[in-house]
């Protein structure tokens, strides 16, 4: 019994793992599901279309950029210039980190958008 106690807690996180990355994407890809944060660079930046857009389409998450598999880091590189986007977790009150990342009810989710020189 305590063999499937294991499998149904590995399969718990996997299928939590796969729901943070699916929301992620969510916000990442069409700006769904919470909030996002542009640095100043960014905002200011006139390649902020481009930035956007290159984040919107980015796919090459790997066991070096995303060790989780969760989709919430990566880099893109624009006129030679990298900028990075990451996620965080808080509660809805965005009073302290969310206590379960994989729940959208109990989650606000923000990425933000940065030069890779402000992180």
């Amino acid at each position: 019994m305590q063999n499937l106690s294991n499998i149904m807690e590995q399969v718990q996180e996997v299928m939590k793992k796969e729901n943070i990355c699916r929301l992620n994407d969510s916000l990442r890809k069409e700006g769904k599901g919470g909030q996002i944060i542009c640095t100043t660079s960014v905002i200011n930046s006139p390649n902020r279309n481009i930035i956007i857009e290159k984040i919107r389409d980015f796919n090459n998450f790997n066991d070096s950029n995303d060790p989780h598999g969760e989709h919430d880091f990566g880099k893109v590189t624009v006129d030679g210039t990298d900028y990075f986007f990451k996620f965080d977790y808080y509660d809805k009150i965005h009073n302290c980190l969310s206590p379960d990342p994989s729940d959208a009810t109990k989650t606000r989710r923000v990425m933000t958008i940065m030069e890779a020189s402000e992180y």
